[in-house]
């Protein structure tokens, strides 16, 4: 264990050592304060803790609720799903990028070899050292976003520390990649590139799934007397007099293809969702309690909030997006752990 121990040490300040990793560190911290940032109360909207206001009238009915509301709706949208879903782990992948391929150069990784720990306690000990950076970039922006909730809003929405796992989850289905594509090609540029076309692929197959199931939806609903589809523009007012029907048998099977593709990549948009929809409902529910009165009936009044929640869902459960996400992984990284116990170093 004490070997193990002192190769993660060792891990941790080759990242620390590295300018980027301050960089990182900084930028998550400058964002996460950018946030803070941000307040409001019946007549403006201020930036950068008071210093540019933006007039808005909160006055009206239920304006303390759309100012919550809208606080909610800036990190999740802008905070969260620009930040943390992809330049905080593009920033994290490119900052572990070198680790494994600058271990299997003759040398650097030959040295390790010949002492004591295993070839398999190194692999282990680096891949952990790059968790613990991530784990220390994002959960430092968290405990602020924690703050800003608390000191904004009034709430102590716990729900928000679900993006610590969720990010972690992420980068590790992505670096499961990247670290065998280091162990086999020892380069560098060659991981980085070949790791964002796998993300690039899997956000495109997710979005198809999206798209067709949108269009399957729409094919279920007909014009009662003609019997023709109905433009997705005019389905919402003409929803009384359509009738539902068995939807487009062709555009069905599309979608079990595509899922079934999707099936052998990492779920990274689902994952990051459920962490989303989890802060959302939380954050609302922790809100109205606040106000007094029964919670349950005032989310029954909101019948926007459930559309809202249902456009949050991913196409498939949080257990199979997670499930099929971390299977993906351990494959991943036993192949490339079997690699570098065994290639030539």
């Amino acid at each position: 264990m004490k070997p193990f121990l002192t190769l993660l040490l060792e891990s941790y300040r080759g990242l620390k050592s590295e300018t980027i990793f301050w960089v990182t560190v900084g930028l998550s911290l400058l964002v996460a304060v950018l946030f803070l940032s941000i307040g409001f109360d019946e007549n403006e909207i201020s930036f950068f803790f008071g210093a540019t206001n933006i007039e808005f009238d909160f006055s009206g009915r239920g304006g303390r609720l759309v100012q919550e509301i809208g606080y909610i709706m800036i990190f999740t949208n802008l905070i969260a799903g620009g930040w943390l879903t992809f330049i905080a782990i593009i920033l994290a992948l490119i900052s572990c990028a070198s680790i494994f391929p600058d271990a299997m150069k003759e040398g650097s990784a030959g040295m390790l070899m010949t002492k004591a720990p295993s070839r398999l306690q190194v692999f282990l000990a680096k891949l952990t050292g790059s968790l613990f950076f991530v784990f220390i970039q994002v959960g430092l922006f968290v405990v602020i976003v924690f703050v800003a909730f608390r000191w904004r809003l009034g709430v102590w929405n716990f729900s928000v520390f679900w993006y610590v796992p969720a990010v972690l989850l992420v980068f590790l289905n992505l670096y499961s990649f990247m670290v065998l594509l280091g162990v086999l090609t020892r380069s560098v540029m060659t991981s980085i590139m070949l790791t964002m076309l796998l993300w690039g692929i899997s956000a495109g197959v997710d979005w198809a799934i999206t798209y067709h199931e949108s269009a399957y939806q729409l094919s279920q609903y007909v014009d009662a007397p003609t019997g023709e589809i109905v433009p997705e523009e005019e389905v919402e007012f003409r929803m009384p007099e359509m009738e539902k029907v068995e939807g487009d048998p062709q555009i069905l099977s599309q979608i079990g293809t595509l899922k079934i593709v999707h099936s052998f990549f990492p779920k990274n948009s689902p994952i990051m969702e459920s962490a989303e929809k989890k802060l959302v409902l939380d954050g609302m529910a922790g809100m109205l309690a606040s106000d007094g009165g029964d919670v349950s009936q005032k989310l029954e009044d909101e019948g926007e909030l459930d559309d809202a929640m249902g456009k949050l869902t991913a196409n498939d459960s949080t257990f199979y997006s997670i499930g099929t996400s971390c299977i993906f992984a351990f494959v991943m990284l036993s192949i490339a752990g079997w690699l570098f116990c065994r290639k030539d170093l």
